[in-house]
């Protein structure tokens, strides 16, 4: 029911116990990173230094891109959707393809849908302190709308892919998952008519990505052995 900084506010984590444990496990990521650069090459190195910029300045200033209008929220789609496929993919084969650049979109989408779900409980708070975050800028009432564009745009995504002949049609497979994203949005909706709706709506859009990953997983298994 909390976010990083809140974790503070109701003193679950002292705020010096949670820088050290940023710097443990960034050192940690930093050392994994470095031993994949020098096994697969500098493409990992230079993918690395971009997503390191992206965690850094998404909370830090000068940039703080959490406050800069979706900038930061910008960010979470590129490094948690195609930047993170790319990554994977390169890190395990050594190469990756265009299309991977379409293959990880819908994650980076869903993910930053979930992220603005749970900017909607602090959006009153984070507008006072100058934090323009997207869910700021949209404002409450249209958050709702703005997270089932979201979620639409990631299935649409998929779908041109499969009609341009870039995925097989297997990964029709996620249409599996699409019950449980229409259910997160009338949970969405919901919260206008009782704020109780709030901490469904978070998990609910949670379990949407949650679901459709293991659709998209299953496709790619499915294309692989068939």
């Amino acid at each position: 029911s909390t976010g990083g900084s809140r974790a503070i506010d109701f003193e679950l984590i002292k705020e010096n116990n949670l820088l050290k444990l940023s710097v443990f496990f960034f050192l940690i990521v930093l050392i994994c990173g470095l031993f994949i650069v020098y096994v697969r090459g500098t493409l990992i190195l230079y993918i690395g230094l971009f997503a390191a910029i992206g965690v850094y300045f998404y909370s830090a200033p000068p940039i703080h891109f959490a406050s800069r209008f979706g900038l930061g929220e910008l960010f979470h789609i590129i490094c948690l959707g195609p930047l993170f496929i790319i990554g994977s993919k390169y890190t395990l084969l050594g190469y990756f393809d265009n299309v991977d650049l379409f293959l990880g979109l819908p994650f980076g989408l869903l993910i930053t849908a979930c992220l603005i779900m749970n900017e909607y409980p602090d959006s009153k708070y984070d507008k006072k302190c100058g934090k323009n975050n997207l869910a700021v800028i949209l404002g409450v009432k249209y958050i709702p709308y703005f997270y089932t564009f979201l979620v639409f745009l990631s299935y649409f995504s998929i779908f041109c892919c499969i009609l341009f002949k870039f995925l097989s049609y297997y990964y029709l497979i996620i249409l599996f998952a699409l019950p449980y994203s229409v259910k997160s949005i009338i949970t969405t909706f919901n919260i206008s008519i009782n704020r109780k709706f709030i901490a469904n709506s978070c998990m609910e859009s949670f379990y949407s990505y949650l679901y459709f990953s293991y659709c998209m997983i299953f496709s790619s298994f499915v294309c692989i052995f068939l």
